[in-house]
């Protein structure tokens, strides 16, 4: 830990750049096994001369905190105010300080939603930014804290909170940090932009200010913020309007796994959520309330209470994952995997088709194929015509329908053989693209009807349960409903907090665990690639971001090496609180997403990010 400490405090020593009004600061991305992953930390001076103190900048709170020299904070277990603490962050003294002003009757009382608690009295004191002197602002309002307590065994950090006023811990509301740098004319306007680093122990930048068009692409997209309940600007909260999961960037298909192998990898898929859940210490912290109060969580269709089982091919089920052994190792039957090879992605790459000739069809094959056989060949048969090789199988609809009434379970070899070469081929094309209703399983595996029909290529994996919403290839909807769009931007908020709902659709496309109380299970590392995104839908879906997934993983250096060496990787991914409904974009979006948050026009601004975000800024401009 010391080692980690001394790079930090190298990387936090660099002084800050300044040009136009616009002063640029190191945010370092901090973890730790204490802290945890995606801790932002900058270094801020306070008093004058001033006393160096490292605190977690913090987008989703308004005051500035800080622990008092020998105060009762700086003496619990987990204080890092000095030493013998294994990270020493710094204290404030005010004895050692030329321009402190104490506030007398203003105290605060700072409560945080994953258990952390600050109390103490306001004063004012010169902050500085950097190194040189060239960052100093005077008469900055900050809350020294005296008393309070970490949650559970978690590190100590000051707070450095740049949110809207009304998010301060007092009645008496009074001008933050971002406005107080505007008052003294440090900075043109209240307002200014982030870019993270998504190497631990690395350094990003915030820009108080103004920009660095160097470290985005294209131009800067508008969104305003949105007013509480009440009708105040109270958090950096905007509407999205969508959620949709880019996979075209790796192959969804899952190895093949025996018995004892599925129970070991179910027991670290197990484990994994739970050291998870354990460290994870933060919920949503918005200070006002938006929506009018509690929603459900659930999506149209997923209105079962089950966990999502990544064993089970994401469904859903109050059933321990032990069912799902099923094998059969002869080879010509189903082998109880129930293979959905790209059935979400060929769904969304043939939607048109799918919906118009196969619901019906397979519908009927479905409900018949395993009685008759007939229903599915006969209207697989007949949307298939045009290429028909050998005969009048899929034409008079015998092609698929023969073996409906073992297809896919114990004569898959003689379906394959039979009708393979017809049935697949042309079966494919139409209901769920040559891997899951042509070649693998329409023709060789299962027969045509189980897989290649209703299960795999058309109403459910490819159709409206997975798929089937989203009109661009690759691109499955994650159903985020009405109520659910309002969304906290959080620096300071670790990881992604979404609808129960639209993480139940996410670990079924991940073949992930999901549970409401421990949010989204270890994935193969392999999908979490910087190819596969999250598309971030905003103004009516006018303005996107995206996210790659890897920024959701959770670094191997913390990560449960058991996980690791299964090729399984952590990630940070859970529930919004179903007692609220608003969700918690963290610290990975704004590694991809360039950030303007700005409060003389009431809005947040987005690209995408570029280059090296710890760069001196090259383009630096005031804003707005």
């Amino acid at each position: 830990m010391r080692h980690d400490w001394q790079y930090l405090s190298l990387l936090l020593a660099s002084d800050v750049v300044v040009a136009q009004r616009v002063l640029q600061g190191s945010v370092q991305h901090f973890q730790s096994d204490a802290a945890g992953p995606w801790q932002p930390l900058l270094s801020l001076g306070f008093g004058t001369p001033p006393q160096e103190i490292v605190g977690i900048f913090d987008t989703g709170s308004s005051d500035t905190i800080i622990p008092k020299a020998g105060s009762e904070l700086c003496q619990v277990d987990n204080q890092q105010c000095t030493e013998p603490a294994p990270v020493v962050l710094g204290e404030f003294d005010p004895e050692l300080a030329s321009d402190v002003e104490e506030l007398k009757g203003e105290t605060f009382d700072a409560g945080f939603s994953g258990g952390d608690e600050f109390n103490g009295e306001y004063i004012e004191t010169t902050i500085s930014v950097g190194g040189d002197g060239g960052g100093e602002i005077p008469g900055a309002q900050v809350a020294l804290a005296s008393g309070g307590q970490p949650s559970g065994d978690f590190p100590q950090f000051s707070i450095f909170g740049t949110g809207p006023r009304e998010a301060e811990a007092t009645d008496q509301k009074y001008d933050n940090l971002p406005q107080v740098m505007k008052n003294a004319g440090v900075v043109k306007g209240n307002s200014y932009s982030v870019v993270m680093n998504p190497t631990p122990l690395a350094n990003g930048s915030v820009f108080f200010g103004g920009i660095d068009r160097s470290k985005f692409s294209g131009e800067l997209q508008k969104v305003a913020i949105d007013r509480d309940d009440s009708g105040k600007i109270s958090d950096y909260v905007v509407k999205m309007t969508s959620l949709k999961l880019d996979m075209g960037g790796s192959s969804n298909k899952t190895a093949k796994l025996t018995k004892n192998q599925k129970r070991a990898h179910r027991s670290l898929l197990r484990r994994g959520v739970r050291r998870r859940s354990i460290r994870q210490r933060v919920g949503t912290k918005a200070k006002g309330t938006y929506g009018g109060g509690r929603v459900s969580t659930q999506s149209a269709e997923d209105e079962d209470d089950g966990e999502v089982n990544a064993l089970n091919n994401g469904k859903s089920n109050d059933h321990n994952n032990d069912n799902i052994d099923n094998d059969t190792d002869e080879g010509d039957g189903n082998d109880g995997d129930n293979d959905n090879d790209n059935g979400d992605y060929d769904g969304d790459n043939n939607n048109k088709d799918n919906n118009n000739n196969n619901n019906n069809g397979n519908n009927k094959g479905n409900n018949n194929g395993n009685n008759e056989g007939h229903g599915n060949g006969y209207k697989n048969g007949n949307n298939n015509d045009d290429d028909d090789d050998d005969g009048d199988d899929n034409d008079n609809g015998n092609g698929n329908g023969g073996n409906g009434g073992n297809g896919g379970n114990g004569n898959g070899k003689n379906n394959g053989k039979n009708n393979g070469k017809n049935n697949g081929k042309n079966n494919g094309k139409k209901n769920g693209g040559n891997k899951n209703g042509g070649n693998r399983n329409g023709g060789n595996k299962n027969g045509g009807n189980k897989n290649g029909g209703n299960k795999n290529g058309g109403n459910k994996n490819g159709g409206n349960k997975n798929g089937g919403n989203a009109t661009t290839p690759g691109l499955i909807d994650l159903g985020l409903k009405e109520k659910e769009t309002f969304t906290l931007f959080d620096t300071g908020g670790v990881d992604l907090q979404l609808p129960a709902g639209v993480l139940r659709k996410m670990a079924r496309a991940l073949d992930a665990n999901f549970s409401e109380e421990d949010g989204l299970g270890p994935v193969e590392c392999d999908k979490l690639s910087a190819d596969n995104k999250l598309v971030l839908g905003f103004n009516n879906d006018k303005v996107k971001a995206t996210m790659a997934l890897d920024k959701i993983r959770v670094s191997e250096d913390i990560a449960d090496p058991e996980l690791t060496r299964a090729g399984l990787c952590e990630v940070g991914v859970s529930a919004v609180d179903p007692s609220t409904n608003l969700n918690s974009i963290g610290f990975g979006f704004f590694t991809d997403v360039y950030t303007v948050f700005d409060l003389e026009s009431n809005s947040l601004w987005f690209a995408q990010a570029k280059g090296d975000p710890s760069a001196p800024g090259a383009q630096l401009e005031e804003f707005p």
